[in-house]
């Protein structure tokens, strides 16, 4: 696997950085919480859970930016879409569901639309542009 050569395109750079924009930001809100836990057994098992979750969202993140990798691109966009899916259905069903909720449930959805933008034409020519030159280098 080589690196990706060239500029990222906008859509790229900005889908990056709102994806690990938001999981850092989930996991610093969260990690207050995990650190004041008495319970030393516990602080260790939620600071752990904290840093999985942040990994699984930058790891395919880094792969997408370092190496154009396409089979990062469709695991964010499966896992993006199922989220959403969750996420919509648990919200609706949830009993104490009301306008007021209505916000973090755009937001939610919002958030995982940003898997879109690496759909746009400049981000398909990009990634399309990086086989062509892994073909390139077997001749």
């Amino acid at each position: 696997m080589r690196l990706a050569d060239g500029p990222r395109p906008w859509p790229v750079r900005l889908f990056a950085l709102i994806l690990l924009g938001a999981a850092l930001w989930s996991f610093l809100s969260q990690l207050g919480h995990a650190l004041g836990e008495e319970d030393e057994s516990n602080r260790i098992a939620l600071v752990s859970v904290l840093s999985g979750q942040f990994f699984m969202v930058a790891i395919p993140v880094a792969f997408v930016w370092f190496f154009a990798s396409r089979i990062a691109k469709w695991l964010v966009t499966v896992i993006s879409i199922i989220s959403a899916v969750w996420t919509l259905a648990d919200t609706l069903r949830w009993p104490g569901f009301g306008a007021e909720h209505l916000p973090s449930l755009a937001f939610s959805l919002l958030m995982y639309s940003v898997v879109g933008l690496l759909f746009t034409p400049s981000a398909r020519d990009w990634f399309a542009a990086k086989g062509r030159h892994d073909a390139k280098s077997f001749r």
